[in-house]
C-alpha cells in the first residue's frame, strides 16, 4: 500500500508515467514484442501447443516450472507457470464458449503476439479469428507463429483508437484483453468506434476498478491501476452509453482470477 501510493503521488507531483502512446509503445513495441520477436522461440517448437506451453513471460525462454503468484477463485496461490499457463487457456476458452457461437468470426483488438488467439486454436475452437495491435513487433510475431503451425488466424497493424474504422467488424464478436487497459484517454471514442462499426457484441477482460471494494487488496489494486496510469474509467463509460440506449450491458462481474496479485 505505501509503495502503491507514493508511486501514485510521484506521478500526480511530477506528471511522469502518463500513459500515452509514447509509453505504451516504449514497454511494449520497443521492449516485450521485440524481444519476443528476437528470441523465434516457436521455431524450435514441434506443435502450437509446445509453444504455448513455453515460458517466454519474461521475454526469454526460461524454466517452465517456476513458480509464480496467481488469483484463483479470489484467493491467491502459488504454482508454476506452466499451470498458470493452462488455467489462462482454459479460463478464456471457456468464457468465450459460453458467449459465441461456432458460426461467429472472433476478432481481438490489442492482441499483442495472438496467445488468447493461438490458446483458442489449440483447445479446437474453429471460429474465423484474426487480431490486431498497434504494435508492428508483435503483429510481426504472430504472423510467423500462425505460418509456423498453420492455424489459419489473420493479423493487421491498427492503432484502434484513431484506425478501428478500416476494419470490417460488422456483426462480429470482439475481444479485448488488458488492451483497454491501455488507452484510458480514448475510452469514449474506441467504444464509440465499435458501436458505428456494428459488432456483435464485445467480450471485455480487463480490470474494472469500478468494481473493487474496500478489502486491502483491492484499494492496494486501485493505487497500483493509478500508480500506473492504467483504465479506470471503462465500467463507467460503458453505463453512460447505455443511458442513452446505445449499447446494452448483458453482464458484469469480477472473475475471481487475475495472472498477477496486482490485477
Amino acid at each position: 500500500l505505501p509503495i502503491f501510493f507514493g508511486m501514485f503521488l510521484k506521478r500526480k507531483i511530477l506528471h511522469s508515467n502518463i500513459r500515452t502512446k509514447e509509453v505504451v509503445d516504449k514497454s511494449y513495441n520497443q521492449s516485450t514484442w521485440k524481444t519476443v520477436l528476437e528470441t523465434k522461440s516457436w521455431e524450435n517448437k514441434h506443435s502450437l501447443s509446445d509453444f504455448l506451453n513455453s515460458n517466454i513471460e519474461n521475454n526469454v525462454e526460461s524454466d517452465i516450472n517456476f513458480k509464480c503468484i496467481l488469483l484463483m477463485n479470489s484467493r491467491l496461490y502459488q504454482t508454476s507457470v506452466l499451470n498458470r499457463k493452462k488455467l489462462h487457456t482454459q479460463l478464456i476458452t471457456e468464457l468465450i464458449k459460453k458467449y459465441t457461437k461456432n458460426s461467429d468470426e472472433i476478432v481481438e483488438i490489442g492482441c499483442g503476439y495472438g496467445l488468447n488467439l493461438f490458446s483458442l486454436v489449440s483447445q479446437g475452437l474453429e471460429n474465423s479469428m484474426s487480431g490486431c495491435d498497434i504494435s508492428p513487433n508483435s503483429i510481426t510475431t504472430g504472423k510467423k507463429i500462425n505460418d509456423t503451425f498453420n492455424c489459419n488466424v489473420k493479423f493487421d497493424i491498427v492503432d484502434i483508437t484513431k484506425n478501428l474504422n478500416s476494419m470490417d467488424l460488422k456483426d462480429k464478436t470482439v475481444i479485448s484483453f488488458h488492451s483497454f487497459e491501455q488507452i484510458k484517454y480514448y475510452t469514449d471514442d474506441v467504444i464509440n468506434d465499435l458501436i458505428d462499426a456494428k459488432v456483435s457484441q464485445v467480450i471485455h477482460f480487463e480490470p474494472i476498478s469500478e468494481l473493487y471494494g474496500i478489502t486491502a487488496r483491492d484499494i492496494s489494486s486501485f493505487l497500483y491501476i493509478k500508480a500506473r496510469d492504467y483504465q479506470d474509467n471503462l465500467l463507467h463509460t460503458l453505463k453512460n452509453f447505455e443511458k442513452i440506449g446505445k449499447l446494452k450491458i448483458l453482464e458484469n462481474y469480477r472473475l475471481g482470477y487475475a495472472e498477477t496479485p496486482f490485477h
